[in-house]
């Protein structure tokens, strides 16, 4: 079959999801067609995912750059790539690019023999165009910021920030299917069973009845959560679940794996401490790697899942883009999805089919305001473009391989928006803790927090080794058979107005929770006013 037809041909028709679709079933047996990438970009940006519409144009672009040929059909497409970066550029709000990238066209001489004057005319045009959008757009956010966030520091660093910010809402049409999927019997028996390993069988998990349920989140297709399965006790621990995945900024000497907290900073090999137990090791795979282990098991467990992909490469440059916190502070979903891909690449499979994160649920903006029909949009740093291609470069996986699409890349990255516990740069993902629903009246709580300030050590009441990341779900009061359970995502002693400007840009919903339903809804007026960056940038 020939999918670059047929994917023309719905194309024609206006059919741009079976389109889409075409055109991903041919770029799967031919991954480096340049024409399959651009056809697809055009179509990204008829569906409205225009920073998907920049990244498969981009890919056609860097396929035909080098190519030096007299066939006028590969140097017209090759143009067409340039215009499709920037207009997707332009859509997504992110001019500064937009406008580079045709500078960077226009002013290389190498391009005069291709570029016929009422083409350069064109792009002359959009390019002014893209110019006065974008001062448009850094006036209207300097006077907000001037007008209403005078009391925050370092104004000019947060327009800069505005400035590389392009706008989504990561609905991502052909995905549907896998979404509806999460609440299906089959899988929620499978969660079950492994559920009650952790909970000793006190809870259970279940698909919300969006009609009907009692939970302040309703941004996602399918909603899970979980109830108590016979009735909890005040303080009791109904749930207690290790990380399946950690990360740390390496700004402090932690595992590699489990992020635990090393005091000796030397790390010279094997240590034996006073009990004759192992304390830090180093990579035994490859004297060059760097990356530090706080026992033997973590450094097996990580060869097992994701460090050979990982092992011995230079990660700095990475860092380095991710310590100027160009993407928000303390992010550290750019370090999880380096290794949830290393994870896929040594199974040779899509990082959306790991097991443990296939049931996440993800972040999505949802509508927002007193009438329902004022849609919310998310910010999307478009230094995540530089971050992917950096994720795939370090781990050797090629950029036309749609196993590992951008899209995928945003998805995981969404789902780790919602899902990840912990903060400045040490995060933890817990498969079962994530399915706990958000209300200001919890009935229970997570304990202990994830610290940056945990040193390890003995529960002084027996003879176990503090787990650092391990966590613990304590009921807050009796907890009766059935109901489900809740805990806080913010501080539910704040007022309406403040919580909502914690939850609405970290988790993309609007909390309808008991207590919220009770307080004047005109407290969210204000809220309902303000740019989403700037949510974010009052959170942080």
């Amino acid at each position: 079959m020939n999918f670059h037809i047929e994917g023309n041909q719905f194309f024609r028709e206006g059919d741009y999801l079976s389109a889409w679709n075409c055109y991903t079933k041919g770029l799967a047996q031919t991954p480096q067609n340049p024409v399959l990438w651009s056809n697809r970009s055009l179509t990204d940006m008829k569906l409205n995912v225009f920073e998907l519409g920049y990244i498969d144009a981009l890919k056609a672009y860097n396929l035909l750059k080098d190519q030096h040929t007299n066939d006028q059909n590969l140097q017209l497409l090759f143009i067409k790539t340039i215009d499709r970066m920037s207009e997707s550029l332009s859509k997504f709000g992110v001019f500064p690019r937009a406008i580079t990238i045709l500078d960077s066209f226009l002013d290389n001489p190498l391009y005069n023999n291709i570029l016929s004057m009422q083409l350069r005319q064109q792009l002359l045009r959009k390019k002014d165009d893209y110019q006065i959008q974008l001062n448009s757009k850094l006036a209207l956010n300097t006077m907000f910021i001037f007008e209403s966030l005078n009391h925050v520091p370092n104004t000019n660093e947060i327009i800069k920030r505005i400035m590389d910010m392009g706008m989504t809402n990561f609905n991502y049409p052909w995905d549907r299917e896998r979404l509806e999927s999460r609440g299906n019997e089959l899988n929620i028996g499978k969660l079950q069973r492994e559920l009650d390993i952790i909970s000793s069988k006190s809870v259970t998990i279940s698909l919300l009845n969006p009609n009907k349920q009692n939970t302040s989140c309703e941004t996602f297709t399918t909603q899970l959560g979980i109830f108590a399965k016979e009735e909890i006790s005040e303080g009791t621990v109904a749930l207690n679940e290790d990380p399946f995945l950690t990360v740390h900024g390496y700004t402090s000497p932690r595992c590699s794996h489990c992020a635990r907290y090393l005091k000796d900073s030397n790390f010279k090999d094997f240590k034996i401490d006073q009990d004759n137990n192992l304390s830090t090791l180093n990579c035994q795979n490859n004297k060059n790697c760097t990356e530090i282990f706080c026992n033997k098991q973590c450094f097996d467990l990580a060869m097992t899942q994701y460090h050979p992909a990982l092992c011995g490469k230079n990660l700095q440059p990475f860092l380095h883009i991710l310590h100027q916190h160009k993407s928000g502070k303390g992010d550290s979903n750019p370090l999880f999805l380096l290794k949830i891909f290393a994870y896929a690449k040594m199974r040779n499979i899509s990082p959306l089919d790991i097991q443990e994160i296939k049931y996440l649920a993800q972040y999505r903006p949802s509508s927002i305001g007193i009438t329902n029909d004022k849609k919310m949009e998310a910010y999307l740093p478009s230094i995540y473009f530089d971050f992917y291609f950096s994720t795939l470069e370090l781990l050797e996986i090629s950029p036309y391989d749609i196993q590992y699409d951008f899209w995928i890349y945003i998805t995981i990255m969404c789902k780790l928006q919602v899902n990840s516990f912990g903060r400045d740069g040490l995060a933890c993902l817990y498969k079962f803790m994530s399915f706990i629903n958000h209300s200001c009246v919890p009935n229970a709580y997570t304990d202990p927090y994830v610290s940056m300030q945990y040193t390890g050590g003995k529960d002084e009441s027996s003879d176990e080794e503090i787990k650092e990341n391990n966590i613990n779900l304590v009921s807050l009061r009796k907890i009766q058979k059935g109901e489900q359970i809740f805990i806080s995502y913010c501080n539910e002693t704040l007022n309406k107005e403040d919580r909502a400007i914690h939850l609405i840009p970290a988790y993309g919903f609007e909390c309808t929770c008991e207590k919220c339903r009770n307080e004047d809804p005109q407290d969210l007026c204000h809220v309902y006013l303000l740019p989403i960056w700037w949510l974010d940038c009052f959170r942080e």
